[in-house]
């Protein structure tokens, strides 16, 4: 399990050609995802967030799965930062409390799907990225 902690910044905006999303532009405001978040989602684990209300919906408006099937996520929905606090620890000791065997082959599948997700979300940037990218550096 990763308890990951991301800080608060200005709105940061994921356009189309970053996250693949063929509707509109994603908004993010508040937070962001950084190199904690995916280090979670890439190494295949659980993890719990302690961010700003409402982190754990833009990951699945991302097209992430959470754990909700497993846990309780109720802490995703609380603005006060002590409330906030305690709920996720509550959380924590809930994870600890559960039969490890039967709570892992329960979070193994979003596990594996997230993973590739997020592999399915860097290749399509960099897909889209890259060209922009080597048109600029050859540019005199």
């Amino acid at each position: 399990m990763y308890i990951v902690t991301e800080s608060k910044t200005e709105n940061f905006k994921f356009t189309e050609w970053q996250i693949g999303n063929k509707a509109n532009d994603l908004e993010i405001k508040g937070d962001y995802f950084t190199e904690k978040t995916t280090k979670a989602i890439f190494a295949k684990r659980l993890f719990v967030v302690f961010s700003s209300k409402g982190y754990l919906q833009r990951l699945r408006d991302l097209g992430f799965k959470t754990f909700s099937n497993v846990i309780d996520e109720s802490y995703d929905d609380i603005v006060n930062g002590a409330e906030r606090i305690q709920a996720i620890a509550d959380t924590v000791q809930q994870i600890v409390d559960l039969p490890q065997d039967q709570f892992l082959a329960a979070c193994e599948p979003r596990c594996k799907y997230n993973q590739q997700h997020m592999a399915h979300l860097a290749r399509t940037a960099a897909d889209r990225w890259l060209p922009q990218f080597y048109q600029y550096v050859r540019t005199p």
